[in-house]
């Protein structure tokens, strides 16, 4: 049974701003049917090479791994990953815009984002790990987005040069970039690659209006080289996915942020709602930034 004192604080949230109250109620509800609409349509093909061809948002063809228990099971079963995320790039990116998608894995974002810019847009997608490229290449090209959007076969880092890019055996999701010395499978069943690493101020983007950036850890000690690019693009947004336990300090990153961007992140209804340092550093786990500026 719900309190009366939480019933109480509800109320008082409606009477505050009843209009956000009926945008976030109507919000949830078109949640919901947009997320079963999508897993009425999903569906799997054994295409017998190691991949599965599946149905992405009901429209989008994806090849993605047998081996990949992260992410490949979700959209074959589902549809979709991370809908409230995919819900707030649907309704951000427009025809026209150039994207990048740092982070690109098997271009579940990147085909969305350049359906959405369409031929008249471009969009550049970064990924550094052999197994997801050739994904990514086919992904694009399935949905006949090739002519506008390229691949980037680069990680986005602290450094230029080669790096390890350390993948847990099922989960090239979370593969991580590993500096000299340090071992993050901890005793896991992994692969290592060895791949290129750039900065992401060392890109010779000539338009910029959107970027995703979800690098698993790295946009910490990568931030500073990224402060020329949003110096250039100064209208740009970006979406970057954070997690405080993978920082050696998390709030003086987050204090970075913050310097330069107004903090929002993307809500379970996939709208973007302001939040604090403090309250950022309260959330565990992943979680999607939405940074403008001021």
């Amino acid at each position: 049974m719900i309190s009366r004192p939480v019933l109480r604080r509800a109320l008082q949230r409606i009477l505050a701003d009843p209009g956000r109250a009926l945008s976030r109620a109507w919000g949830a509800l078109s949640y919901g049917m947009q997320q079963a609409q999508v897993r009425r349509a999903a569906m799997g093909v054994n295409l017998g090479d190691g991949t599965i061809l599946c149905r992405m948002l009901g429209r989008y063809r994806m090849v993605v791994s047998a081996a990949d228990e992260g992410l490949a099971l979700p959209l074959i079963v589902d549809g979709y990953w991370e809908l409230a995320v995919t819900r707030y790039i649907g309704g951000r990116v427009k025809p026209g815009m150039a994207c990048a998608d740092i982070g690109a894995n098997l271009g579940y974002f990147s085909v969305l984002m350049g359906d959405l810019v369409g031929p008249t847009g471009q969009l550049t997608a970064f990924e550094p790990f052999a197994p997801n490229i050739a994904l990514l290449e086919r992904n694009l090209r399935l949905n006949g987005l090739e002519g506008w959007c390229k691949v980037a076969p680069v990680a986005i880092g602290w450094m230029t040069g080669e790096i390890d890019m350390m993948a847990p055996a099922g989960e090239p999701k979370n593969a991580i970039l590993q500096p000299e010395g340090v071992d993050y499978s901890f005793g896991r069943p992994h692969r290592t690659d060895r791949v290129p690493v750039m900065l992401l101020d060392d890109h010779p983007f000539e338009r910029l209006d959107f970027v995703k950036i979800d690098i698993e850890g790295a946009e910490e000690p990568a931030w500073p080289w990224m402060q020329a690019t949003f110096d250039r693009f100064p209208h740009a947004e970006v979406v970057l996915e954070v997690n405080r336990g993978k920082y050696a300090d998390p709030r003086a990153f987050y204090d970075q942020i913050a310097a330069r961007f107004a903090l929002r992140i993307i809500d379970f209804t996939g709208c973007a709602v302001p939040v604090t340092v403090d309250g950022l550093l309260a959330i565990a786990g992943d979680v999607m930034l939405v940074l403008r500026g001021r």
